[in-house]
């Protein structure tokens, strides 16, 4: 509910806004390009434990270069 709250305001600063969910429950050939270099960049790198992904709920991200703002 609360995407839904602030999906608007968030688009409108040129961002946009996306579930957690859709990372941990979306394989990762069924991701659109976009998806797939933002899921990158959330990716924590553990070292020798490998990448993982942390708990997240909603993830605010620049669609021009994929970086992550929240």
């Amino acid at each position: 509910m609360i995407l839904y709250i602030i999906e608007e305001s968030v688009s409108s600063l040129g961002l946009k806004i996306v579930s957690g969910k859709k990372f941990e429950r979306t394989n990762p050939k069924n991701l659109s390009l976009e998806l797939k270099h933002v899921k990158k960049n959330l990716a924590i790198d553990y070292g020798r434990y490998g990448f993982h992904l942390p708990d997240a709920d909603l993830v605010i991200y620049n669609p021009k270069d994929f970086r992550l703002a929240a």
